[in-house]
C-alpha cells in the first residue's frame, strides 16, 4: 500500500493501513531521526507509531 500526496500537500493513508497502524484520519507527520513519527490528533489515542522511513508504505 502506498501513500497518496495531493496538490495541496495533504496525504492520504488508505483506511487498511490506517486500522492496521490504528490511527484517526488526522494526524501530524514528523521525520525525527530518519523514521518518519505519526502522532494522532485525536485526544482518544496516546500511542505514537514509528514507520522506518525505508520502507514502502
Amino acid at each position: 500500500m502506498k501513500v497518496k500526496v495531493d496538490e495541496r500537500g495533504r496525504i492520504t493513508i488508505p483506511k487498511a493501513m490506517r486500522r492496521k497502524l490504528v490511527i484517526e484520519r488526522t494526524v501530524d507527520l514528523r521525520v525525527e531521526e530518519g523514521r518518519i513519527v505519526i502522532y494522532p490528533v485525536s485526544k482518544s489515542r496516546k500511542q505514537t507509531t514509528l514507520i522506518e522511513s525505508s520502507k514502502e508504505v
